[in-house]
């Protein structure tokens, strides 16, 4: 028997087939929200379950707005079709891949004046999971001014104790994750004095 499941995800519906082995049906970010529907009889109500969900609409609908929370993972989701005479009529089973989102930013310049405002340069990103980081910031001679192997550690803009001077400097940021996905990223950062 097989019984078709529909996805709504950023506007576009998708269907899906499901056969007596569960599917995988989505990917999604912890924290993100989702639109799940499923196709059934009419007057009939639904009971709609997942694990690590918050369900931010009504879940006796055909259709139904999940917010997935942490830990990251894979994730059922299930639909049980109640008839409008009571009886169950069938219950759908799904799996959602639910992973983290890395957020990343990265300043352009900064200001290492002392004024107590962008004076240091650092990534932002979640350091969830990390296993090993490094950041490494070079002048334009390719001489590294900067190491550092700690996520909450900033440049300051000094190299061996004497102020750098205003202009360009490369960075190159090494992530390894043990739940996620490792990343190198490089780009500049200027100096503003």
């Amino acid at each position: 028997m097989t019984v078709t499941f529909r996805l709504i995800l950023f506007l576009l519906v998708y269907s899906f087939s499901f056969s007596a082995k569960s599917q995988i049906i989505d990917t999604a970010w912890v924290g993100s929200e989702r639109n799940y529907s499923t196709l059934g009889a009419p007057n009939s109500t639904y009971i709609w379950g997942a694990d690590e969900a918050t369900f931010l609409s009504n879940t006796a609908l055909p259709s139904v707005v999940v917010r997935w929370n942490e830990p990251a993972g894979l994730k059922p989701i299930w639909v049980l079709e109640v008839s409008e005479f009571g009886c169950f009529s069938d219950t759908l089973w799904a799996y959602v891949y639910l992973v983290e989102r890395d957020t990343f930013y990265v300043a352009n310049a900064f200001t290492p004046d002392g004024n107590g405002l962008n004076d240091v340069f650092s990534i932002t990103f979640n350091p969830k999971h990390v296993l090993s980081y490094v950041l490494r910031i070079y002048n334009r001679w390719g001489i590294m001014v900067f190491e550092s192997t700690d996520p909450t550690q900033g440049w300051d803009g000094n190299f061996l104790n004497s102020a750098c001077e205003s202009g360009m400097y490369i960075w190159h940021l090494q992530v390894d994750k043990s739940v996620g996905n490792s990343f190198y990223k490089k780009g500049t950062v200027k100096i503003i004095r």
